[in-house]
């Protein structure tokens, strides 16, 4: 827990960094998740050099196919992204990233869980501010589901890919 806070507060002291580069900031969003049924909207902001950081905002209910089939789904968290070639508009990064999930199927369960993994991505700035992001990666995930009205708690901890695809603006 001390680590997440001290983590949160070097997040927010370097926030306020200045930057040296014409584009800092952008958003985007994923749209592969959006095959499952899960839209999720991501805001970079480089922090100095290589270092930039990510807030991740997800919210859909599966699709019948997905891994997430009949589930309404919410996630939220954060990746730092450390870029290994090129420059914040146009680069190749590794990441670590954790997710918070919380989702609930047909009214007789809730679950919540943890994704902690590592993605590598692409990103590439088309005219002006046209971003465009390619990720792969895996993720572990632990989760609960607990029975509403009482009973036994399922949980389950595996590997999961995480494939990414997202459009957006840069700024």
């Amino acid at each position: 827990m001390r680590a997440a806070a001290a983590l949160i507060c070097l997040g927010i002291l370097a926030w306020s960094a200045p930057v040296d580069a014409a584009t800092a900031n952008s958003l985007t969003l994923q749209t592969l998740p959006l095959g499952w049924g899960i839209a999720e909207l991501r805001y970079e902001r480089l922090i100095t050099g290589p270092l930039s950081l990510v807030a991740i905002g997800g919210y859909g209910k599966g699709a019948s196919w997905s891994p997430f089939a009949g589930q309404s789904r919410t996630h939220a968290g954060g990746q730092a992204r450390w870029r290994m070639g090129g420059d914040f508009g146009d680069g190749v990064s590794l990441a670590a990233e954790a997710l918070w999930m919380w989702s609930s199927g047909d009214g007789s369960y809730g679950a919540k869980g943890l994704a902690i993994g590592a993605k590598m991505l692409a990103k590439w700035t088309i005219g002006p501010g046209f971003v465009v992001e390619a990720q792969v990666g895996a993720a572990r995930v632990s989760r609960r589901a607990a029975p509403i009205g009482g009973g036994k708690d399922l949980q389950a901890v595996d590997w999961q890919p995480a494939v990414g695809l997202g459009v957006g603006y840069g700024w």
